[in-house]
Parts: structure tokens; sequence; C-alpha cells
């Protein structure tokens, strides 16, 4: 059992924001994965069903299509079957194809192998490089694999080829992780911008400019944001799930539960609604329930990694806070693995092992973890906490 003697657990509300394999939410925002990468698709999708399947062409278009549906739903298996196409059109190509590598490195972004999306997003940006699509999805694996700088020399190349919506949107994202949360905002707003009048991408922009607001604190801000991207696009969850967070901030706890047991209700495995569930129960007293949640996003996020996918590292927060820290440690050390050198995962082990009773081994990591000042409301938190019990221990 974890040990925190006199110093006290301190979290703010609805910090620790979820996100899955399943569906990409704000909160922890995992590097923009993917993010708009929809517009730049092949546009071959009138050649499905109009060729045989084993032509590498038509098996694109399909797995274009597929890509699109994971894409909107972030559901693991449309990623694995698109995936999967993509693998069988390269295979069946005379030549490599950047299409189909690109397509590749997407799902597998969608799928947190991140290693395998720098490989192939490597290898389409060779064939082609000034495509926006492979560029953004370059930047993305450097980003979740901690390669800040190589993000910003692709992100540099990508500015010079589309300094459009995908652009601005990691830009924003790149100056959030260092700090500068002001040039963040800016950039996300040219981003939403540029989103033209596909409803769709400005309701994700809006949705991501909502996280950012919230990580500053500036809970109306963030609530405006929100609903711009419900009212745009309803049936995203994350900003849904985001406007219950800024509720539960504003100590309206009633309120928040119940946003998010209604979408427990339609969305039973949903990992952002479980993580805020635990948190929302635990501040109800409803411990139970708090257990129990994070319990689920724990094992989900074990499940998918013996499935060979990647776990986000908000799954570790999640159960090291609200559940068994032991199983929260056994998560974060397989993050950690994975990506030694991404602060979040670095955030994560430092959390893990705090509560797991091993405060002065998590100074290394939160030192990691804090090495850009980025601004990030359960990390500042943790901080305050592990290096008051290490000083406490002294």
């Amino acid at each position: 059992m974890t040990t925190l003697g006199s110093v006290p657990h301190q979290h703010q509300p609805g910090l620790i924001r979820g996100t899955g394999v399943r569906r990409s939410f704000p909160g922890y925002m995992p590097g923009l994965v993917i993010v708009c990468l929809i517009a730049g698709l092949a546009v071959g999708w009138s050649l499905l069903g109009q060729r045989p399947t084993e032509d590498p062409a038509a098996l694109i278009s399909e797995a274009d299509l597929l890509l699109v549906d994971a894409l909107r739903a972030d559901d693991t298996e449309l990623f694995a079957q698109a995936h999967a196409l993509y693998l069988s059109a390269s295979d069946q190509s005379e030549a490599p194809s950047a299409e189909a590598l690109r397509g590749a490195a997407i799902a597998d972004l969608g799928l947190h192998r991140f290693d395998l999306a720098l490989e192939g997003a490597t290898a389409a940006v060779d064939l082609r490089p000034d495509d926006h699509v492979a560029l953004a999805a370059l930047v993305d694996a450097h980003i979740e694999l901690g390669h800040y700088e190589q993000a910003a020399q692709a992100l540099d190349r990508l500015l010079a080829a589309r300094p459009g919506l995908e652009a601005f949107s990691r830009l924003s994202y790149l100056r959030q992780l260092t700090g500068d949360d002001s040039g963040a905002v800016q950039a996300m707003i040219m981003s939403r911008n540029n989103a033209g009048g596909l409803a769709a991408e400005g309701a994700r922009v809006d949705t991501l400019l909502g996280e950012i607001y919230f990580a500053l604190g500036d809970l109306d801000a963030a609530e405006s944001a929100y609903q711009k991207a419900i009212n745009a696009d309803p049936s995203r969850i994350d900003a849904v799930i985001g406007g219950a967070a800024v509720a539960f901030r504003r100590g309206e706890v009633g309120t928040a539960r119940a946003i998010v047991d209604g979408v427990l209700a339609d969305e039973p495995g949903e990992t952002a609604a479980l993580i805020l569930l635990a948190e929302l129960a635990a501040a109800e007293g409803d411990l139970a329930t708090s257990a129990l949640a994070a319990h689920t996003v724990g094992q989900d996020a074990l499940d998918e990694h013996a499935a060979g996918f990647g776990v986000d590292p908000s799954a570790a927060l999640a159960v090291s806070s609200w559940g068994d820290p032991a199983m929260g440690l056994r998560i974060a050390e397989i993050i950690y693995e994975e990506r030694p050198s991404n602060i979040k995962a670095a955030h994560a082990l430092a959390w893990a092992l705090h509560r797991s009773g091993q405060s002065e081994q998590a100074i290394a990591p939160l030192d990691q973890a804090s090495q850009f000042g980025t601004t990030d409301g359960a990390l500042r938190a943790h901080e305050v906490e592990i290096r008051a019990m290490v000083a406490a221990l002294d």
C-alpha cells in the first residue's frame, strides 16, 4: 500500500484527461495525433469496386475509406484493417508507394505504434518531400517519440509546404509543450481560421482550443470553445467530456457526473469518460466506483498493449491516482520503455513511482517531464506533491 505520510494528495479537479486508442480526446492531447489528416487522403476513392482487390490502387482506395472512418471514431479495429490493406497494396506494388506508406503511417499513429509510424512517414516523405499529409504524420511521430527538435524541423517543412490547418495545429502543440501558452493559443486560432467551411474540422480544432484554455485555467473560454465544437458537431464526445471537466473544476460535481454518466450510457468503454468518472466518484466519496473505473481503464490499456498497440500516458496517471498503484506503475513502465524521450511518458512514470511509494526514484523522470516548463496542471500538482514527499523523507 502506498504511504503518502503527512503530505496531502494535491490535485485540481478534471486535470487528468484521457485519451485511448479508440477515440482521440483532448486532455492529454496525444501530439495532435492525426488531426486533420482526413483532408489530405488519396482522392482515388472512385476506384473502389472498379478494380480487382489485388490492384494496389483499389486496395489503397479501400484503405482510405476505412482510415477516414477510423479517424472519425478512433476505432482500433478500423485502424488495423486499414493498415493491413495498405501493407497489401505495398506488397502488390512494383515500386514503393507513397500513398500506401503514408496511409500505413497514419494508421500506426492511431494505434499508438509510433516507431512504425515514424518509419512509414519518413519513407513517404523521402518519396514525396512536399506531401503535407506525410509531413504532418512525420511531425506527430517525432512528437510522440519525444524527438522534439526533429519534430520542429519537420514542422518547418510542413509550414513551408502548406501553411494551413495541419501545420498551425501542430505548431500550437509544440508551443504548448515548451511553455509558450500565448503562442499556442495564437497558433490554434490560426488553425481554426484555416478550417474553411469544414464543420467537422472546425469542431476538432475548437475542441483542441478548448483544451488549451482549460489547461490555462480560463474556464469561460474553454467552455465556449467546447460548446462551439458541440454545436458544429454533436458527435464530438471529447468536447462533451471537456465540458464536464469544466463543470467539475467549477465545483459542479453533480452536473459533471450527469454528463459523464450520459456518455458512458452510450459508450461504456469510453476511456476519457471512465477517467473522469474515477475522479468524480472519488470526489463524491464513492471510492468503489472510482476504483472500478480506474481498473477498467488500466485493464483496457494492458489489453491494448497485449494486442500490440500503444498505450496513452493518461491511463497510467488515472490508474495510479484512483486505482491500483502497482497496475499504474506497470502501465507507466510499459509506456516509458516504448517512449523514453517523451515528457508525457516521463510524467506518468514519475507519478506512478510516487504513488507506489518510490518518491525518490520519481525525481529523475519528474525532472525530465518538467524540462520545458509545460503548462500542465496535473504535472505541476504532481510535482509539488512529489518534491514535498522527497523533502519530508530527507
